[in-house]
């Protein structure tokens, strides 16, 4: 090791005091001598040699010096400061000598002085190690002195190890002050020798040598822990480990001066002993109080014994000591049992020196938050801080949050920043008003941000470094994308993540955080927990929060991106728990929705189609739909508000096949129609209409609106329809209305794309000429007017629907891409057909051909709007990928075996063509290898031609065919076998594996998917192709109007709805009232809802059948859940007694007799509780 660099380490401290330094420099050439001593013991020559420099001396004759260790094995050298003090030494004086070591003379926080202990003290190696690592933690997370023998034995040797572990992990250890206490030795040629012979412990940081013997030592220990204790008010205590008779003396001494002493049970001998007696004589009924047994005696005989000299001492004495002590001095001793694994060493003395520091309530609130915040200690918080009892200091608390350098906000942003999740729920839980967290997260949301962030910072976490590397890695492409760098440090953090999750999420408005206006303190510290990776603190700000369904659907959706985006092999845990946690929040949405579904179905299905303002003016069906969330889509209240969307104002329960004998037999159309909703009339619009309904104008056309007159009944919530006395324009209305829902439009559009494949089919199978010979036809036009028209209508959907860039677009738009393929190819026929001439129109008739047959499949599309045979054209997409990767493994055994015919049925390559043996071309030999191995697949065997019957006639001559081979059939044995037996099998058990794979969730597939249907019916107009080119010269006249005249249309969208005022008020109390029941009911009570709302949509029962029968391990983990929420329950509970208790108000019961009603009976005598 490097001597400088251990120097630097070790006695930072002394070279900053000017004396130390003064002498050093003008040291006389003794001081630097390398022999050895010759008086120097074995037992040092062992270990190091001690070197002594000696330096200034005070007036109170202090020697100031410098104590050097060089190690033989390592040639480490140590430099360690030092005082050789008197033995009557007054301890202020030593105590302001010792504060001229410390950087700013700051008095200590607290003072541990351990003693006890001899050479061979803990045998036992695990209690040992858990011994040091108590003091390591200790060390690491309170300021404190250590006081020690100084020798390198028993418990100084512990704290040695944990200082030098702490030193060795940390680089600021300027903290860390360990004082060792130790008789002066002899100084022999500048050599150190201790006195008593043995070692120095080489880490500590100082040391304080006394003239005198090893008692006069323990005598100065004994009073400068009582001045500082009494004195000085400093938290002093005294640990105890193993030790002997002088260790039992000086722990009686210390208590009856009033310093806790600290037993550690498990160490044995005097430790032993006294926490034996401790507990013996604990009087459980009275806390703090000793009560001695008959028993007491005998039983502590034999502890007394193995402290005691063998037979110098006599053990009753040591026991009446105890005895006494006990009796008025209990309540100093504390004890901890190494044996105890619920309880650790740093935990138990903070507990004691919180005690010291606070006795008497004495200690203000700033000073204990600045405590529990450095202990990380949420259980001394909860029962000293955060309680009813201390109201004052809560409304202290509550103010002080506002500041940005107060305790207790330092206390939120280290949580926050440190994932304490205990002191998060008490801040929130005591502390309600939300303008005070506005003004916490005003201050500090972009240093929360860089700290979690930044990776030069240690508080940095494995997401938010991520989420760096993510904006470093698009940061060209923001700026690509308009983004302006900019260099204020306060905005960068907050600028840079807007800019990220806009990113990921494919919509600029979607901004997480808003940069200018109001600040919604929940909803920042939210969307920060979720980009940290942090679900139960995200679960807390959004319990406090508003929009509860949106923003936990907006967590998902985040979650679930930055799990896609961070595809690496580093990033596997991390995108492991990105997605665990978008499917937490997608089911925490869920069942939300459940609740309040429950509740009220009408505003449940409202809450689908509102504008959330707070996110970018979003719907909850917009965010679910372009990030896939299926399993939210596939909820009862979504499917039934699609269902409404679909049929329009056509009564739901119109069976289809009514619908369509209703679109051609109108007068079947007004015993389908509602005449009023309650819930479209509460939206403010119709929910198929593309225009508002208002009370004064109705239809588009004028005609006035006979269901909003006054006096009007509405019936349609029972679902009885009277036709009695309906006005004409009524009728009309309904009219309108039927033909106008989406399950009309796709009634005819259905219609219509047969009529077009009917036509195409005509002219390409009959009437399908060249330029020359006929010309283009009549159907020919027809078909191509038609299909420019269907070609519009996409263009104009993707266009106007697709708001998101094409990556997010879902997978409905498989189709999308499907008839792009199928349209380029339409148009490349028509540019053959036009271009061809007659030798080459076969070119021209075979494209025509392939894309007629596109279209046909293309039909496939109108099957996804039936529940039954939906799922399963979802289905046989998934099967396709398997076909893929057989067609794979198959191309390999068709090239092999195909290679190995042809090289010995067509040696060469020749073979007979036409009477002349000839050479295939490279298309022809590729050709002849793959295609009989292929057909074989399908039985062709061609055997004639492996055995040699087909022959050829070349010149009159008559030759055989390919040339035989055995090896041929032998192989085509093998082949058959291979592909018949294995491979079919294989594909075979590939498709049922993705059947059962998939067959679980493919109907919630369909659910998703058919949003995306129900929104493009939706949007589509009356009129279908190629009719519908009419509308979309209507629609780009009132664009043009709309734009350049600056006008709003009144058109409205029933996927996004505004609702403001009372309705909205109502909104957010239904979804308040769903999340309180939610979180407050058990596993089984959601079970059972679940099965309630399965009624109004059959297929969720399926979900849940298997409830009736759970296995085991499902039958514990709802027992355990619900065991779980009792303790919970039980738990609030206590805490309310107790708060009740504090407030210590009267309760007044009255006790009624049985059948007495209410206000008849005035009791006698009213018993009052206190």
């Amino acid at each position: 090791m490097n001597t400088e660099k251990n120097f630097n380490s070790r006695s930072h401290i002394s070279r900053k005091k000017n004396v130390i330094d003064t002498w050093l420099n003008n040291s006389s050439k003794q001081h630097d001598k390398k022999g050895k001593p010759e008086e120097k013991s074995q037992e040092i020559r062992k270990k190091y040699i001690f070197k002594y420099t000696r330096g200034s001396e005070t007036q109170n004759n202090l020697k100031h010096g410098v104590i050097r260790f060089n190690s033989e094995d390592t040639d480490e050298q140590m430099k360690i400061p030092c005082i050789i003090t008197p033995e009557d030494t007054d301890c202020e004086v030593l105590y302001k000598e010792m504060l001229k070591w410390i950087p700013g003379k700051k008095a200590p926080k607290a003072v541990l002085s351990l003693t006890g202990g001899s050479e061979h003290f803990l045998n036992n190696e695990t209690i040992a190690s858990r011994l040091k690592s108590g003091l390591l933690d200790l060390i690491t997370t309170t300021s404190l002195w250590l006081i020690t023998g100084a020798t390198n034995t028993g418990i100084t040797t512990s704290v040695g190890e944990a200082v030098q572990e702490y030193r060795d992990k940390h680089e600021n250890n300027e903290h860390i002050l360990a004082f060792g206490f130790s008789s002066s030795g002899k100084i022999v040629k500048g050599y150190y020798q201790p006195g008593n012979g043995k070692d120095l412990e080489p880490n500590h940081t100082h040391f304080i040598m006394v003239d005198g013997s090893d008692e006069t030592v323990s005598r100065l220990r004994t009073n400068l822990r009582s001045y500082l204790a009494t004195r000085l008010q400093i938290p002093v205590i005294l640990l105890i480990v193993e030790g002997g008779p002088k260790t039992f003396e000086i722990a009686l001494e210390s208590v009856n001066k009033n310093i806790p002493v600290l037993v550690i049970e498990g160490s044995g001998k005097a430790a032993d002993f006294i926490s034996k007696g401790y507990k013996l004589s604990e009087d459980k009924t009275s806390e703090g109080k000793s009560v001695f047994t008959e028993t007491f005696m005998p039983e502590m005989l034999q502890s007394a014994k193995s402290i005691t000299a063998a037979g110098t001492d006599d053990p009753t004495k040591f026991i009446d000591k105890l005895k006494n002590c006990l009796k008025e001095k209990r309540e100093m001793i504390y004890v901890f049992s190494l044996d105890d694994t619920s309880e650790t060493l740093d935990r138990h003395i903070q507990d004691m020196i919180f005690t010291i520091r606070n006795k008497d309530n004495k200690m203000d609130t700033e000073k204990k938050i600045r405590l529990v915040n450095i202990w990380n200690r949420p259980d001394i918080a909860e029962n000293y801080i955060f309680n009813m009892q201390n109201r004052q200091d809560i409304a202290y608390l509550r103010e002080s949050l506002k500041e940005k350098n107060s305790a207790v906000s330092e206390l939120f942003k280290r949580s926050l920043v440190d994932n304490r999740v205990e002191f998060v729920t008490l801040l929130l839980k005591y502390i309600l008003a939300p303008e005070c967290y506005q003004q916490f997260v005003t201050d500090n949301l972009s240093s929360l941000y860089r700290e979690c962030m930044d990776p030069e910072r240690e508080s940095s976490c494995t997401a938010g470094q991520f989420l760096y590397e993510y904006l470093q890695s698009s940061k060209q492409s923001m700026l690509r994308r308009g983004y302006q760098k900019n260099n204020r440090s306060d905005l960068k953090y907050l600028t840079d993540i807007n800019e990220a999750v806009m990113l990921l999420l494919g919509n600029r408005e979607l901004k997480p955080i808003a940069n200018k206006g109001h600040i919604f303190p929940f909803k920042a510290l939210f969307i920060w927990a979720v980009l940290m990776n942090r679900r139960e603190m995200a679960e807390l700000f959004w319990k406090k929060d508003s929009d509860f369904i949106c923003a936990a659907l907006y967590a998902s959706s985040l979650a679930k991106k930055l799990a896609e985006s961070a595809c690496s092999e580093e990033n596997m845990e991390l995108i492991t728990s990105f997605a665990e946690n978008s499917k937490y929040y997608e089911t925490l949405a869920y069942n939300v929705m459940t609740e309040l579904y429950c509740k009220d179905k009408s505003r449940a299905r409202q809450l689908l189609v509102k504008k959330v303002e707070r996110y970018g003016n979003a719907t909850i069906f917009e965010l679910t739909e372009h990030n896939n969330l299926m399993k939210f889509i596939g909820h009862t209240a979504c499917q039934t508000k699609l269902n409404i969307i679909w049929k329009g104002q056509i009564a739901t329960y119109t069976s289809h096949l009514k619908v369509i004998f209703g679109a051609f037999l109108p007068f079947l159309i007004q015993s389908m129609m509602t005449q009023d909703n309650k819930e479209k009339k509460s939206t403010y619009e119709t929910p198929h209409s593309r225009y508002p309904l208002d009370p004064h104008k109705g239809l588009p056309n004028g005609m006035p609106n006979a269901s909003t007159k006054p006096g009007s009944e509405s019936l349609t919530e029972q679902h009885q329809p009277n036709w009695n006395g309906i006005a004409f324009h009524q009728r009309i209305r309904n009219i309108y209305y039927f033909y106008n829902a989406p399950a009309t439009k796709f009634i005819f559009n259905v219609l219509a794309y047969t009529a077009f494949l009917v036509v195409f089919c005509l002219f390409v199978l009959k009437d399908l000429h060249s330029m020359s010979n006929g010309g283009i036809s009549t159907y020919e036009y027809v078909t191509w007017g038609w299909a420019a028209s269907m070609m519009t209508e996409e263009l104009r959907q993707a266009l106007v629907m697709s708001k998101a860039p094409f990556r997010y677009v879902t997978w409905f738009n498989f189709w999308t891409v499907y008839e792009v393929i199928m349209f380029c190819l339409f148009m490349a026929s028509v540019l053959l057909r036009l271009t061809l001439s007659e030798g080459d129109f076969h070119y021209a008739r075979a494209t025509y051909a392939i894309t007629l047959g596109l279209y046909i499949v293309n039909f496939m599309q109108f099957f996804l709007v039936s529940k039954t045979i939906g799922p399963k054209v979802i289905m046989l997409g998934k099967l396709i990928y398997d076909i893929i990767f057989f067609v794979l493994l198959f191309a390999v055994f068709v090239f092999s075996f195909g290679v190995i015919y042809h090289a010995n049925m067509y040696p060469n390559n020749v073979f007979p063509n036409n009477g002349n043996m000839t050479k295939r071309n490279a298309y022809g030999l590729f050709k002849n290898i793959i295609y009989m191995p292929y057909w074989q697949l399908y039985g062709h065997l061609n055997l004639e031609t492996y055995e040699g019957e087909k022959t050829e006639e070349i010149n009159g001559t008559v030759v055989s065919g390919p040339e035989v081979s055995e090896i041929n059939l032998v192989l085509l044995a093998i082949y058959m076998v291979l592909m018949q037996t294995i491979l079919i099998n294989f594909l075979i058990a590939m498709f049922s594996h993705t059947f059962h794979k998939f067959q679980e969730n493919n109907e919630l597939v369909w659910k998703f998917h058919r949003f995306s249907l129900v929104q493009e019916y939706y949007d589509r107009c009356l009129l279908v192709p190629p009719l519908i080119i009419i509308n979309h010269m209507k629609r780009t006249f009132f664009y043009i109007l709309y734009k350049f005249c600056k006008s709003k249309t009144n058109q409205v969208n029933v996927f996004r709805i505004e609702i403001k005022g009372k309705e909205k008020k109502r909104l957010d109390l239904l979804e308040k009232d769903a999340v309180k029941s939610y979180s407050n009911s058990s596993i089984r009570l959601r079970r059972s809802r679940a099965k309630t709302i399965s009624s109004d949509d059959g297929s969720l029962e399926d979900r849940y059948k298997h409830d009736a029968e759970l296995s085991l391990q499902e039958q514990v983990e709802v027992v355990t859940a619900d065991v779980g929420q009792i303790q919970n329950q039980l738990k609030e509970i206590t805490q309310n007694i107790k708060d009740i208790k504090a407030f210590k108000q009267k309760i007044l019961l009255v006790e009624l007799p049985r059948g007495a009603r209410s206000g008849t009976h005035i009791p006698d005598e009213v018993p009052m509780f206190e």
